[in-house]
């Protein structure tokens, strides 16, 4: 039986062609195993520049599709065209589990290709990613990063977004319950850089608990590096240590609510889980 099936890819125009590349791919540089867990680079450097064309000089968005692909740019303006002059990186997707059709992507937003200061970006959209709306930025103006999003079994969408004051770090996590319309203005999850996110979505107990960790060296908790929310808490529980000390890693939660956390772990930069 022959089967075609077809695939919808969603992508991220992020052409940054200015930018010192030591800021802008900061993530992707290979470093020597005993310095990698202390690089990072997520301080402000250049000042906020505008668009430099007011956002209004466009060129057609990219779209390309194949007889297994569709393609779809989605840092695109109100008619869907091309914004000339930003850029973008470093996006992160997350899908509606009561609605597929509602996605929303977070991105480190540069409104200027000539400065490399970010803001947290996002795009939604309602039809299965045939087109985007992409409003604007999350707390305009204010340096953020690392955006990490899920969703919960309810069907509202939260934003981990990193900031700093150039030595400690922190971050906060925006709720929206529209599919990505609105947010909310957020609420402190101590934080540090990188930090990673995950929601409980199975049906027990810890059902709709989001949890989070970093690396240890960046923490705005220390020796802390790990925290959770729950359905019953008002704000993000104290900070608590990992054993294995994990750095650079990530997170995911299990059919049966387990909670896995994976990342390098010292001395010989092996994968602690």
């Amino acid at each position: 039986m022959n089967m075609k099936i077809k695939i919808t890819a969603f992508f991220l125009i992020a052409v940054i062609t200015y930018f010192r590349p030591s800021c802008v791919f900061a993530q992707n540089i290979p470093l020597p195993d005993n310095d990698r867990r202390h690089f990072q680079n997520e301080v402000p450097q250049d000042k906020y520049l505008p668009n430099q064309y007011n956002n209004k000089k466009t060129t057609p968005a990219m779209r390309y599709t194949s007889s297994s692909i569709t393609t779809v740019q989605v840092n695109v303006d109100s008619s869907g065209n091309n914004i000339v002059g930003d850029a973008a990186n470093e996006p992160n997707i997350a899908i509606d589990p009561l609605n597929p059709n509602n996605m929303v992507i977070g991105w480190r937003q540069f409104d200027n290709v000539n400065s490399n200061f970010r803001q947290a970006g996002y795009g939604y959209t309602f039809d299965g990613g045939q087109t985007w709306t992409f409003p604007g930025k999350i707390n305009a103006g204010v340096f953020r990063s690392d955006p990490v999003l899920d969703y919960d079994t309810a069907g509202n969408i939260y934003y981990n977004s990193l900031t700093t004051d150039g030595t400690n770090y922190f971050c906060k996590v925006f709720k929206s319950t529209d599919g990505g319309v609105l947010w909310d203005s957020g609420i402190d999850a101590h934080g540090g850089d990188k930090q990673w996110m995950t929601i409980d979505r199975t049906t027990g107990v810890g059902s709709g608990n989001i949890y989070a960790s970093w690396t240890s060296y960046y923490s705005s908790c220390q020796p802390g590096f790990f925290t959770r929310f729950t359905k019953i808490d008002t704000a993000y529980e104290d900070c608590t240590i990992i054993d294995g000390y994990p750095y650079w890693g990530t997170l995911a939660v299990g059919n049966n609510e387990e909670l896995y956390i994976a990342g390098n772990s010292d001395p010989n930069n092996d994968i602690e889980v």
